[in-house]
């Protein structure tokens, strides 16, 4: 990964190696923003800063035990050309030395914009200075009651790696996983379920995902480091449906038909990793970001399926049945 000056012929700025993260796994680019949920998303990952501006230097990075940047040590004399401390909340306490700035990879290994002082997480900006994210949790109430919150006001003891879900340094650091508990955990309560997609709206494209279904939670419990297990869902049976989605100024005819689940397509990664959540089996449809309404009528004889593999290779697993059917109405707000 590197920085380029478009105003000099794409000269190089800075280049950044990166090897494995606090999971033991490779770390993604950018600090978490397109890697895996099953890595430490990056924390504690960056391995060396080479700057370009004045000649070519090359900084070796030194961590604290949360993985977050504490100092940069010049490759050819070993003094420090960078020093870091944070306040509880990730808000930069000091940040000294000639890299200091420059590097922009620092609290959790993440992006830091100075501008605004925000920084990414790859699924979610958040603000050191409020001590909150910018945007709701993806996953929900499932994440905690605070949609907002950072690491349940414990940053001292605890990491994100991505901005889904918070981890214990100390279990991060166990190179093992065993899956302790899985259930599913149906409703029989038919939900529409509309999610943001990640990334700013763009125009003619979808922004949000419909989820017309039968609200199922699951519980998942492991042992260990979450990252090393591997957890999800699938979707089997058949459902009968009739969907009619009304958005100001767009008609549609309404989407009728029967929809067969269990193929390979239909096993999808648990949202944020192996921790417990819901799925809504049922119909599903792309949005744009106006809002709307719809009615609908459900026939489902489906399962839902819930695995979770452990780092031995050992899977465990439950499976309920979802059988009935409901008709019913539903609305959607505007995308904010």
């Amino acid at each position: 990964m590197g920085e380029l000056d478009a105003n000099n012929s794409d000269a190089k700025v800075r280049t950044y190696v990166w090897g494995l993260d606090l999971s033991g796994q490779q770390a993604p680019l950018l600090g978490g923003a397109g890697g895996g949920l099953q890595g430490a998303g990056g924390v504690g990952g960056l391995l060396k800063v080479t700057d370009y501006t004045s000649g070519t230097t090359h900084h070796f990075v030194s961590y604290d035990g949360n993985g977050n940047v504490a100092a940069l040590i010049d490759g050819s004399t070993g003094v420090p050309t960078a020093r870091y401390e944070y306040g509880p909340f990730g808000e930069a306490t000091r940040a000294t030395g000639t890299l200091a700035k420059k590097n922009p990879l620092r609290f959790s290994t993440k992006f830091t914009d100075d501008q605004n002082g925000f920084l990414y997480y790859g699924y979610r900006y958040y603000t050191p200075s409020t001590g909150r994210w910018l945007s709701r949790d993806r996953i929900e109430e499932t994440g905690g009651k605070n949609l907002y919150g950072f690491l349940a006001n414990d940053s001292i003891e605890r990491l994100d790696p991505l901005g889904l879900q918070w981890w214990w340094p100390l279990v991060t650091s166990c190179m093992s996983c065993k899956c302790k508990v899985v259930s599913v955990q149906p409703s029989n309560q038919v939900e529409a379920h509309v999610v943001p997609r990640p990334g700013a709206p763009q125009p003619g494209q979808p922004s949000q995902d419909l989820h017309l279904g039968v609200r199922t939670p699951y519980k998942i419990e492991v042992e260990g480091n979450p990252a090393l297990c591997k957890c999800s869902y699938t979707d089997g049976g058949t459902l009968k449906y009739k969907v009619q989605l009304n958005v100001p100024g767009f008609p549609s005819p309404p989407a009728e038909g029967t929809e067969t689940y269990g193929r390979p397509s239909d096993t999808h990664p648990t949202d944020g990793g192996c921790v417990s959540g819901t799925d809504w089996p049922g119909f599903h449809a792309a949005l744009g970001p106006l809002g709307g309404s719809g009615t609908y009528s459900l026939t489902y004889d489906m399962t839902v399926t819930l695995r979770c593999t452990g780092s031995d290779g050992k899977p465990i697993e439950d499976s309920k049945p979802l059988r009935g059917s409901s008709e019913g109405s539903f609305t959607w707000p505007p995308q904010k």
